[in-house]
């Protein structure tokens, strides 16, 4: 994988979170969710869409680790 750092704008989002191993299942659940909530896609436009993974997956077992789906609001 090829990370960078970069300074993002603030945002207001409204987010889902999942629990478990990383990877597509559980992205997949959570913006499955999460795209429930706008009722369609002509409100996303202008929508800033983001995932977040909040642990280090060689610390943390697969079924603590936190995935979030967000959608700037």
């Amino acid at each position: 994988m090829d990370a960078q750092v970069k300074q993002m704008p603030d945002y207001h989002v409204a987010y889902v979170r999942k629990t478990g191993p990383y990877g597509a299942e559980t992205c997949q659940r959570a913006f499955e969710e999460l795209m429930q909530w706008p009722g369609s896609t002509e409100h996303m436009t202008s929508a800033a869409v983001l995932a977040l993974y909040w642990d280090d997956p060689q610390i943390t077992p697969a079924d603590k680790c936190r995935t979030d789906a967000c959608i700037s609001v």
